[in-house]
């Protein structure tokens, strides 16, 4: 009975998904605001998607951010639910950097530059390095994004090491890193292949804002090690 109340929660993820992205593409059309649709993603798809999936949030450290900040968010990964848990904390809208070959896909492209998302072109050195500075001024201007410094949820408790990629990001943008931990999202959805998906809490601590000075590869590398001790040690 748990396997196929699990299986009809994965079903609802995707419908639930799709319908409100198609939703909040209309309403930027009719509104000619395309933030809107990243307001969606925080104030209807993640309150509603935690709802289903029986999440219940405690969440530490709001008050050291306001609505009007910008940051690049920076936060340990071992679940799918790790975005939505963001969306619906967040008091600001929530940005993400993909491949610029993602802008290519049919549907999902068209969504991903229909709300603004940031697109780095990898292909090359001088290509990178220019999308890496229209995504810093992009950032400057007001968008805060989200980082998975580790990659790749692999799941788990442990928190893996820190791709450097982020901190180039944050050296490009010159706005602060907010550091972020969630704990306990792992135990609800072990394995995102699986319908296996469990009630409980979700504890999520926000840090200090901080902002490292980033001006040389050493900087950069010593900013992902103590980034990452400085999230490991949020409780």
């Amino acid at each position: 009975m748990k396997v196929f109340v699990g299986l009809l929660k994965m079903i609802f993820l995707v419908v639930w998904s799709m319908l409100t992205i198609i939703g909040s593409m209309l309403l930027t059309y009719i509104t000619f605001d395309r933030s809107i649709a990243i307001d969606c993603g925080r104030k209807i798809w993640a309150p509603v998607l935690l709802w289903v999936f029986g999440v219940k949030l405690d969440v530490k450290g709001l008050e050291k951010i306001s609505k009007n900040d910008t940051f690049i968010l920076m936060s340990n990964h071992s679940s799918y639910l790790d975005i939505p848990i963001l969306f619906a904390i967040m008091p600001f809208n929530l940005y993400f950097v993909a491949k610029k070959e993602l802008g290519k896909v049919p549907f999902l492209g068209f969504y991903l530059r229909r709300v603004e998302m940031i697109l780095i072109d990898r292909e090359n050195t001088s290509a990178a390095k220019k999308s890496m500075d229209e995504a810093g001024e992009s950032i400057r201007g007001g968008k805060t994004v989200v980082i998975f410094p580790e990659g790749t949820s692999k799941g788990g408790a442990t928190i893996g090491s820190f791709k450097k990629g982020g901190f180039h990001l944050a050296q490009a943008a010159r706005v602060p890193i907010l550091p972020v931990r969630i704990t306990g999202t792992n135990e609800i959805w072990p394995n995102p292949t699986k319908p296996k998906i469990n009630k409980g809490v979700v504890q999520v601590v926000i840090g200090d804002p901080i902002d490292p000075v980033l001006e040389t590869k050493e900087d950069i590398s010593k900013a992902a090690i103590e980034t990452k001790e400085l999230i490991e040690e949020l409780n």
